[in-house]
């Protein structure tokens, strides 16, 4: 039973670090493009897909969905999780990741500088567009 478990788990921690691994990736190419000014005709092709499915039932449901990831409700919520939860590592881990993918976060819109694009706004927004 105990060795049924454990191999779980490695499957589990295995699968994690392909995901992992393959996020980081596709991170890398896609900032290369950015980098290279090779994405103009996906950004196209991308706001021409947004704007053709816009409405506002959807456009509120974004909205909410990016009022719900923001910094303030990411702090918000980490620190109900300490509040509520018994085991305190699980929350200071949870606080944790959030702050350091904040940083990388921030860290690499002041490096790769990329600007927010022009005329499908739904909210507004400050500071660069890439990584978000």
């Amino acid at each position: 039973m105990k060795k049924n478990i454990n191999d779980n788990l490695k499957k589990i921690k295995d699968k994690k670090i392909i995901i992992s691994s393959i996020s980081i990736i596709l991170f890398i190419i896609l900032t290369y493009t950015i980098f290279n000014k090779d994405i103009n005709k996906l950004d196209e092709i991308i706001e021409s897909f947004i704007l053709s499915i816009r409405q506002n039932n959807l456009t509120n449901i974004m909205i909410i969905i990016t009022n719900i990831s923001s910094a303030y409700s990411l702090v918000a919520i980490s620190i109900l999780l300490l509040i509520i939860i018994k085991k305190k590592q699980i929350p200071i881990l949870i606080s944790s990741n959030l702050l350091i993918v904040f940083l990388i976060s921030q860290l690499s819109k002041i490096i790769i500088q990329r600007p927010r694009p022009v005329g499908i706004n739904l909210v507004d927004a400050i500071g660069y567009s890439y990584p978000s």
